[in-house]
């Protein structure tokens, strides 16, 4: 159970590290846009 857990809890870590990736630079090249 407790690897079950781990293997899940370091998944939902990636995906999630893997959106923020996708979706930071999106963000602050619309600001540098609007700067700009």
């Amino acid at each position: 159970m407790k690897k079950a857990l781990i293997t899940s809890g370091f998944v939902a870590a990636c995906l999630s590290a893997i959106v923020l990736t996708i979706f930071k630079p999106k963000r602050q090249n619309r600001n540098l846009i609007r700067t700009t």
